[in-house]
């Protein structure tokens, strides 16, 4: 089952997440066959993220180096981006008032 863990105390700020998937699960569900029961996985064609980029990777050819020098030219036109203010009307800065 997919996840992410933030331990209590380590950062000062973190930005998270996610998309919804409530709409995949039975009213009054618990939201736990969503994983684990292999008749909603067969229902909803459900494959976890890492298996679906591996498959893609594989139908179209992509290699790690690709993948990873697409992110990394990625991140380096996004912080391009902000210091030449184009995000200037979308990214809000945020204020630790605590301590």
């Amino acid at each position: 089952m997919a996840g992410a863990y933030v331990m209590s105390g380590q950062v000062d700020a973190i930005v998270a997440g996610g998309v919804e998937s409530m709409s995949r699960v039975p009213m009054g569900s618990d939201g736990g066959a969503l994983f684990m029961n292999p008749q909603i996985v067969a229902r909803h064609n459900i494959v976890p993220q890492g298996i679906s980029a591996d498959l893609i990777a594989t139908k179209y050819g992509y290699s790690r180096s690709d993948v990873d020098s697409f992110a990394a030219e990625s991140y380096r036109r996004a912080v391009e981006a902000q210091a030449a203010n184009r995000f200037a009307k979308t990214l809000v800065p945020l204020k630790d008032d605590i301590g």
